[in-house]
């Protein structure tokens, strides 16, 4: 039996595959069985295995088509064990053959190293720049939706509390608090988004709707206010929730400082 074994690649990154081509050649006058090959290399793995003839004629020859991976980094002789049986012609006495072949010396190594050297000599200063480039660009997006994060916020609270707090005075002085003010400025003026993100970004994703809903009650307390039919559990509700997000958007303007 004559057994030879091709690489297509002395290098491979970790993790990729290797085609290896496998002939066999049964030079005898009888038949061989029990054919097997096993591969042995502690730098690869068998990721796939082609069907292999169990026999061979004699005179014949087969090939076949491995693919391996490189798994640890280094520099390896992979070497492929064939086993098989044969028959005496003569005496008809079961015999066990086992022949070896090694490839030429195959590197291993890290994947980006092994980009790195493959690409030619200008293209890496020019991915190099390009990647700069992106990130300079993708930073200066980043800042920017910062600031206008910030100044978004800055508004809304310039809107907000000014109004909580007039809200909240005007009940404790059991007068009417102007509806119409929250109700241009939050309903109409369409500041639900901003409330929401405002919300998002304290981490309170329930304060957006607390604030947009709170035309709710307040249209309530000057609906009872005028028909004089307030009562001390719904004010001090009423009151209570409107110190609550006062505190709550004043602590952040403490943060922001």
């Amino acid at each position: 039996m004559r057994v030879q074994v091709y690489a297509e690649r002395k290098t491979i990154a970790t993790g990729k595959p290797l085609h290896i081509l496998l002939t066999i050649e049964n030079k005898a006058t009888y038949s061989l069985n029990e054919v097997q090959v096993a591969f042995h290399g502690s730098g690869f793995t068998v990721s796939q295995s082609p069907p292999f003839p169990n026999t061979l004629p004699p005179g014949t020859a087969t090939t076949a088509d491995y693919i391996l991976q490189g798994q640890n980094r280094g520099t390896y002789n992979l070497v492929v064990v064939v086993t098989y049986q044969w028959d005496d012609p003569e005496t008809g006495t079961p015999h066990r053959g086992v022949v070896t072949a090694t490839t030429d010396e195959i590197t291993v190594r890290n994947f980006w190293v092994t980009v790195g050297e493959s690409l030619p000599g200008y293209a890496l200063p020019l991915i190099l720049g390009f990647l700069i480039s992106l990130l300079t660009t993708l930073f200066n997006n980043w800042q920017q939706q910062r600031r206008q994060a910030r100044d978004e916020e800055r508004r809304v609270m310039g809107i907000i509390l000014p109004i909580l707090r007039s809200s909240r005075r005007a009940i404790q002085n059991k007068e009417v608090p102007d509806y119409e003010i929250w109700h241009e400025v939050v309903v109409k003026g369409g500041l639900y988004l901003a409330l929401d993100r405002l919300g998002q970004a304290m981490k309170q994703p329930d304060l957006g709707p607390r604030l947009a809903e709170l035309s709710v009650p307040l249209a309530e307390y000057t609906r009872r206010q005028r028909r004089k039919s307030l009562t001390e559990d719904f004010t001090t509700k009423l009151t209570g929730e409107l110190t609550e997000l006062i505190t709550i958007l004043e602590s952040r303007l403490v943060q922001r400082r």
